[in-house]
C-alpha cells in the first residue's frame, strides 16, 4: 500500500512537469483525482465516496488512451488505478449502490428484477434449452461444443472461450523436463459485466491454489445472486455458475493437473463473435493439432533409425486405464498419455472428465460407431476410439516421441 502510494506521488510530480509539453492529457486527470479528494476531504479506502472519485479518475484516464499510446506516465497511471479498484473492491460497492439507488427510485418489482437476470425469462426463444458442451483435460485432449474430439500441443496461455458473457483461458506447461507433453497448471475465468446482474468478476486457479472465492474475496455478484461460485471439494473441486446465461463452469485439480469443463446454450454460441483461436468453438488451430500425418512423418523421417523407449508400453497402458472404467474417447485419451508420460494421474483426469461429461447430460461421449482394429507389437484389439488418437497411440507404441 505505501509503495502504491509512493508511485502515485512520483507519477503525480513527474506528469505535472510535462504539462502543456505533450498531446497526452493523463497529468490532467491525475489533479482532478487529487483536487476532487482534497475539496471533499476524502480518504482512500472501500468507501462510496472514494469509489465514486476513483471511478471518475479511472474514466478520465481511460479517455485521454488515444493520445498517450507509449507515454509511460500514461501506463503507469492507468496500472496504479486499476490496482486501486481492485484493492477497495471499488466495481462492487459502485455497482451495488446504483442497484440500490435504481430500485428506490423506480420501485422494480422483485419478480422483475429476478426475471432480468434469469435465463429462461429473458432470452427470445421459447421452448426447451439446448446444450452444448466443451472439456479440456490430460495431455491435453479437447472436446469442443461442435464435439470435435482432438489432441493439442498447445502450449503456453490459450483461450477456450470468449463470448460477451466470459472469458476463459488456458496455460498449459510441460509435464516434465524432456518430455514435450503438456497439461494444464492454470485457469482463468472472467465473468464480464452484463447490465445489473453481475460486476466483472476474475477467477483464478493454479496447481495447489482451487480458491471458492474470485479474487475480489467475494463468492457470488448481482442482486440476485446472478454469479455464484461454490466449492465442491476443497482446494479441488469450484463451480461457478451464470444463472442470466444459464451456464456452468467446472474446474477441477486432479493430480498436478486442471481439468475443465463448461456447459451453456447452444444459441449463446457464435463462430463469428469469437476470435479464431476460441478451442471451445473453432478447436486446434492446424499447426497445434497432433495429426495423423505429423505422427507419419515424424516417424518415417526424423526418428526411424533411433526410436524411444516408451514410458509404459502399450499393453501396460491400457491395463492401467481399463482398471479405471474408461470407454471411448476418454479410453483411447488415457492410453496416449500413460504411453508418453507415465503418469498415471492422467487415468483419473480422463476418469474425471467422463464423469463430468455424464453429469452434465451429454450422452454422447465419442462417434461410438466407428470401431477400428488397433495393431501393435502383433497383437490386436478391438477398440470404439476416435480415429486421431488411434493412430497416436499406434505410432507411439513405436516411437514414442513429440514432433521437435
Amino acid at each position: 500500500m505505501c509503495i502504491l502510494g509512493f508511485l502515485f506521488c512520483f507519477i503525480y510530480l513527474k506528469s505535472s512537469c510535462f504539462l502543456g509539453r505533450t498531446s497526452c492529457q493523463v497529468d490532467k486527470c491525475s489533479i482532478e483525482y487529487e483536487t476532487a479528494m482534497h475539496s471533499n476531504r476524502v480518504t482512500r479506502g472501500s468507501s462510496l465516496n472514494y469509489c465514486r472519485i476513483l471511478q471518475a479518475y479511472s474514466e478520465c484516464v481511460r479517455s485521454t488512451g488515444r493520445g498517450c499510446r507509449g507515454n509511460m506516465f500514461y501506463h503507469t497511471t492507468s496500472t496504479l488505478v486499476e490496482a486501486w479498484n481492485l484493492e477497495y473492491n471499488c466495481s462492487y460497492i459502485v455497482l451495488h449502490a446504483q442497484i440500490t439507488e435504481e430500485h428506490i427510485d423506480t420501485h422494480v418489482p422483485k419478480s422483475r428484477e429476478r426475471s432480468e437476470c434469469e435465463y429462461r425469462h429473458s432470452r427470445k426463444k421459447k421452448g426447451p434449452i439446448s446444450y452444448v458442451y466443451c472439456a479440456m483435460f490430460g495431455d491435453p485432449h479437447l472436446q469442443t461444443f461442435t464435439e470435435q474430439y482432438q489432441t493439442c500441443r498447445v502450449k503456453g496461455a490459450w483461450p477456450l472461450l470468449d463470448n460477451r458473457y466470459l472469458t476463459v483461458q488456458a496455460t498449459n506447461e510441460e509435464v516434465a523436463l524432456g518430455l514435450k507433453a503438456t497439461a494444464t497448471t492454470k485457469l482463468t475465468v472472467i465473468v464480464k459485466q452484463h447490465a445489473s446482474c453481475t460486476q466483472e468478476k476474475t477467477y483464478q486457479a493454479h496447481v495447489g491454489s482451487v480458491p471458492a472465492e474470485f479474487i475480489d474475496g467475494t463468492t457470488s455478484s448481482g442482486s440476485d445472486d446472478s454469479v455464484t461460485i461454490h466449492s465442491k471439494v476443497q482446494n479441488k473441486y469450484v463451480v461457478i455458475k451464470l444463472r442470466y446465461a444459464s451456464l456452468t463452469v467446472v474446474v477441477r485439480q486432479v493430480g498436478g493437473y486442471f481439468t475443465f469443463a463448461i456447459k451453456m446454450p447452444s444459441e449463446l454460441v457464435s463462430p463469428i463473435r469469437t476470435s479464431g483461436l476460441d478451442l471451445c468453438v473453432h478447436g486446434c488451430p492446424g499447426n497445434e493439432l497432433i495429426s495423423v500425418q505429423n505422427m507419419s512423418r515424424i516417424a518415417s523421417n526424423e526418428f526411424s533409425s533411433s526410436p524411444t523407449q516408451m514410458v509404459l508400453s502399450r499393453q501396460e497402458a491400457l491395463e492401467k486405464c481399463s482398471q479405471s472404467g474408461l470407454k471411448d474417447f476418454y479410453l483411447d485419451s488415457c492410453v496416449f498419455d500413460l504411453i508418453s508420460t507415465g503418469k498415471t494421474d492422467f487415468s483419473s483426469a480422463a476418469r474425471v472428465a467422463m464423469e463430468t461429461a455424464k453429469k452434465f447430460g451429454m450422452k454422447r461421449t465419442v462417434q461410438e460407431t466407428k470401431k477400428v482394429e488397433l495393431v501393435a507389437n502383433g497383437v490386436a484389439h478391438n477398440l470404439g476410439v476416435a480415429p486421431i488418437l488411434l493412430s497416436l497411440i499406434f505410432l507411439f507404441s513405436q516411437y514414442c516421441i513429440y514432433p521437435s
